[in-house]
């Protein structure tokens, strides 16, 4: 069940959980660089590494390979289908 966050404090909370177990359990998740929060998100899949970021004007996560800076591979938004996103990764 979603849950519409209107308190930054609660969303904070959320996210600190969320990254705790991504540190216990995905040792390939990272959210940081140097210490410091970013606002892309990092994953290593099959020795390649992707970065997330949500492209604001567009309202979607963007995925690249390597690079902040690079094409991007997917899109995703409250739009992409459950079976695309499993035969995007699918295919990693």
């Amino acid at each position: 069940m979603a849950l519409t966050v209107t308190d930054m404090e609660i969303m904070q909370a959320y996210l600190e959980g969320v990254m705790d177990r991504a540190a216990h359990h995905a040792g390939n998740v990272e959210m940081t660089k140097s210490g410091d929060a970013k606002n892309v998100l990092w994953v290593s899949i099959n020795k390649q590494r992707y970065a997330f970021s949500y492209n604001h004007e567009a309202k979607e996560i963007e995925m690249r390979l390597k690079s902040t800076h690079g094409a991007v591979l997917h899109t995703f938004s409250n739009k992409t289908s459950l079976t695309s996103i499993k035969s995007i990764f699918a295919a990693l």
